[in-house]
């Protein structure tokens, strides 16, 4: 046996005929089974159990999930709760952000480049994900509810899940639940002690998954005028070119932004930032909208928390700009 198979079945990866001497378990002797030592074993369990669906299978394959720690049991787990569908849901909802430490903590610094909506990286949002359009109003009643950090935790993975969800099934039933969680965190200062940058920016990443959506497109733009610092920018151009919306907001924005960039490559020197006042503008026009933007990556962007002193342009993602905006022109079929 090759080591890469060898940890893999360490891991808990089974094959068809592994299940075989245990299908004729019943639930009890199955659900006994995935406290078993073995991760294999801890696999057959899960898959077998899809046949028992309620809520007491449903119960000890949620409190397994919260500490499984071989990925392919973990797999398993999730594909049988996703095909239990409206019983294990609400389940789920409670499990957001739970689960593991892989949950966006910090605001990214690398462009996601592929056409298809990221995998959420909570195994709850996952595992919602999976279930489908019967998850979402569940997920949309979760993004009514912020009385604390824990709430926003909680509510950026479940953006991530309706995003995917309106990426691979057009169920766009939670854009305005999306656009009133905006309009709610841009309340919160003095209410609840909490951070929304991450969320903010989670919401123009689970907007990309509204084709053809004009509500969706208007709402980045929306963002963008408080909260415009590099990871922002660089979500909203790819989320803009997925939307696929060619109208003059949309061109302009893109088009204006890669002549901003080009004058940054054009006034550059060997230094690794250059002062905004040496280039054109740092503002960019999109008809009647105007958007003035801070580049350094910095989490506090909300405009409100910055100050207007920082004239310094860092310059090191610019690559990474020009790519988001190389792929978005032409998503746009931009000339």
């Amino acid at each position: 046996m090759d080591k890469n198979k060898a940890n893999r079945i360490k891991r808990g990866q089974i094959t068809e005929d592994d299940l075989l001497p245990f299908v004729k378990c019943n639930c009890n002797e199955l659900l006994n089974l995935l406290n078993n030592k073995n991760p294999q074993k801890r696999t057959i369990a899960t898959n077998l159990l899809k046949k028992y669906k309620n809520e007491e299978v449903v119960k000890r394959l949620i409190a397994k999930f919260k500490d499984e720690k071989a990925l392919y049991v973990r797999l398993a787990i999730s594909q049988t709760l996703a095909s239990f569908e409206e019983l294990a849901i609400d389940y789920l909802i409670d499990l957001l952000g739970v689960i593991g430490s892989n949950q966006e903590k910090h605001l990214p610094t690398k462009y996601f480049n592929k056409s298809s909506f990221p995998l959420p990286r909570d195994l709850a949002a996952r595992t919602l994900m999976q279930c489908g359009k019967i998850a979402t109003p569940f997920l949309v009643d979760r993004l009514n509810k912020i009385e604390n950090q824990k709430d926003i935790f909680q509510i950026e993975q479940a953006l991530d899940a309706i995003g995917a969800i309106a990426y691979k099934y057009e169920d766009y039933r939670a854009l305005n639940s999306i656009v009133n969680l905006s309009q709610n965190l841009d309340n919160l200062d003095g209410i609840i002690d909490c951070s929304v940058n991450i969320c903010k920016w989670k919401i123009i990443r689970s907007l990309s998954g509204f084709k053809e959506n004009i509500i969706a497109l208007n709402l980045i733009f929306s963002i963008l005028t408080d909260f415009n610092s590099y990871p922002y920018i660089l979500e909203a151009i790819r989320s803009i070119g997925q939307i696929g919306i060619s109208n003059n907001n949309s061109k302009d924005f893109l088009l204006n932004f890669d002549n901003f960039i080009n004058d940054i490559d054009v006034n550059m020197s060997n230094s690794n930032s250059i002062n905004s006042n040496s280039i054109n503008s740092n503002s960019i026009n999109s008809n009647s909208i105007n958007f003035n933007f801070n580049f350094n990556n910095n989490s506090n962007s909300n405009n409100n928390n910055n100050n207007n002193n920082n004239n310094n342009i860092d310059i090191k993602y610019n690559e990474e700009i020009k790519k988001a905006l190389e792929i978005a022109i032409k998503q746009l079929n931009i000339k």
